[in-house]
């Protein structure tokens, strides 16, 4: 997910070098490698089920959908009230977890409008460094879309570097989840 941060477009526009490395474990020590294709052993994919209900998902077909001007325009709106109940629908009927095993992020603001018994006390900002109190929690629900700083990203665009505001949004995502997934359990 280099391809989306910020440092890389910091990189090309100051045109720094860099290589792709990975990381190689011998003889149980892990070493940098000029290999960047070498994965884990570990499928990761196996690791992350996504709930395919369309029901649940009806908020969140839309490109701006879960946005922060979406939740500024809906505050106070049926949506908003239908985001929380499928919220609680996904962690206590899809997931079928208690509260310690759910975690939830939003836009901080956000936070009350969404909170509903069962799930309240699992909420974590987006951008929390990873704790081991939550290791243990593996039904997530991600329910923002992020987008990159638009001063941030007309600073690149200005200077002929081109953003990829998906893929920023999907490693904003996926680094959530792996902070908090517990994903080292496996190794």
């Amino acid at each position: 997910m280099f391809e989306a941060q910020i440092q890389k477009y910091y990189y090309d526009m100051y045109g720094v070098k860099y290589d792709y490395m990975g990381v190689q474990q011998k003889n149980g020590e892990y070493y940098l490698t000029n290999n960047s294709a070498l994965v884990s052993d570990i499928d990761y994919g196996s690791l992350i089920h996504i709930c395919e209900k369309e029901k649940l998902n009806y908020i969140g077909r839309k490109t701006t959908d879960l946005s922060k001007s979406w939740y500024t325009r809906n505050r106070n709106t049926s949506l908003m009230v239908q985001l929380k109940n499928n919220t609680a629908n996904f962690f206590k009927n899809i997931c079928r977890a208690n509260s310690s095993q759910c975690i939830w992020t939003s836009f901080k603001g956000n936070r009350k409008d969404l909170q509903e018994k069962g799930y309240t006390k699992g909420f974590l900002s987006c951008n929390m460094r990873a704790i081991n109190e939550y290791s243990n929690r593996h039904c997530v629900a991600y329910l923002m879309n992020r987008y990159m700083n638009p001063i941030i990203k007309n600073f690149f665009l200005q200077h002929g570097i081109s953003v990829d505001e998906d893929a920023f949004a999907l490693s904003e995502m996926l680094q959530f989840i792996w902070r908090f997934s517990g994903i080292t359990r496996f190794r």
